[in-house]
């Protein structure tokens, strides 16, 4: 079954989506992961010049061990062997490899660079340098007119693709969760009931 076919409000649809963390990362986002922090996050993540109260947030977020480590896997997913069915996850799983061979590689980079750059950026909030002159710099990340057009392409696929998008992307996922409210025994009892009869 495509994904195309499934809709929203089907009982299995949440079993799927659910399954995406196991039950304690559930626990840690929604003990961790407020929109605040997220922001906050968000706001570190692409080199912005944080508030006093973002750097208290990212401060406080950081002494977190298991969140920062939490976070270092949704930016960076390595192959899990024990994730669940449908739930394999790698930051080169995407490349297109029936593409041209030059394109491939021109992809690769700039999935290297974004993980070079959260590698870095990571790193760093761990250390509690918050202000770093990075080795990477979002700002560079741009067209250029000096610049080859190749190195143009990898910049900003890197900035667009693999940095803004993925941070945009898995930062909803994780807000979601947090959102998500838990169903009680009895709405589970219930939905149980109804999935068999159908």
């Amino acid at each position: 079954m495509s994904n195309q076919n499934i809709q929203p409000n089907e009982p299995h649809v949440k079993t799927r989506i659910a399954r995406k963390y196991t039950d304690d990362q559930i626990g840690l986002i929604k003990a961790t992961f407020n929109e605040h922090t997220l922001m906050a996050i968000r706001k570190y993540l692409l080199q912005a010049k944080l508030n006093d109260d973002e750097k208290d947030i990212v401060k406080q977020f950081n002494e977190k061990k298991e969140a920062v480590n939490f976070l270092r896997n949704v930016l960076i997913p390595k192959l899990n062997p024990d994730a669940p069915i449908d739930n394999l996850h790698d930051i080169f799983g995407g490349v297109d490899l029936n593409a041209n061979v030059e394109y491939v590689n021109y992809d690769m980079e700039a999935r290297q660079i974004s993980i070079d750059y959260f590698t870095e950026l990571l790193n760093l909030m761990e250390l509690k340098e918050f202000d770093a002159d990075y080795k990477i710099k979002m700002a560079e990340l741009v067209y250029n007119r000096k610049n080859k057009p190749i190195e143009n392409y990898i910049n900003l696929r890197t900035r667009n693709i693999y940095i803004i998008q993925h941070i945009e992307f898995q930062l909803k996922q994780i807000l979601y969760f947090y959102e998500l409210e838990e169903e009680t025994e009895e709405q589970i009892k219930e939905r149980e009931q109804k999935d068999s009869v159908e």
